[in-house]
């Protein structure tokens, strides 16, 4: 027909949305570390595009999630969680932590505290990232690394 287009700025923001996650790494790298999002190698760079490139509507919300897994963050432990994530903290994986390192942990910690379900993980995301949402908490653990995990869980 002879219809004017018709600009949709809402269109448009889920185009660019859906085109920034699809880059993979290397066409982000360089806009990320002027963002301050300095990733020590290609692996951890890649590993950390992958974690947080599906919750991101702009490239700059990468810059907070980076803060997240960088530190330091405010855990958010309610006091009835208290005990609950100093078994967390017993249960913690041998290191050097994997892929599987979330899971294995979840498991062990669902045996030890008989929690399962958002009681088991929400607990472990508030005190890890000081939110209670956000990327995957597999890649996130291996990200923020036992160092800060372990002062996070201590609050």
């Amino acid at each position: 027909g002879r219809a004017p287009a018709r600009f949709d700025p809402a269109e448009l923001h889920r185009l660019n949305v859906k085109l920034l996650q699809s880059l993979p790494y290397e066409k982000v790298a360089d806009k990320l570390l002027s963002l301050g999002v300095n990733c020590d190698d290609k692996q951890t760079g890649t590993l950390f595009w992958e974690t947080v490139k599906g919750n991101i509507d702009k490239l700059e919300d990468a810059v907070a999630l980076w803060q997240i897994i960088q530190g330091p963050v405010e855990s958010l432990i309610d006091s009835e969680d208290r005990e609950y994530l100093d078994t967390a903290m017993d249960c913690l994986p041998v290191e050097p932590w994997d892929e599987t390192s979330w899971s294995q942990w979840t498991t062990e910690l669902k045996k030890s505290s008989g929690r399962k379900g958002k009681e088991l993980f929400m607990p472990l995301r508030k005190a890890l990232t000081g939110q209670a949402h956000g990327p995957e908490m597999q890649n996130l653990l291996l990200l923020i690394g036992p160092t800060h995990v372990k002062n996070r869980l201590k609050g």
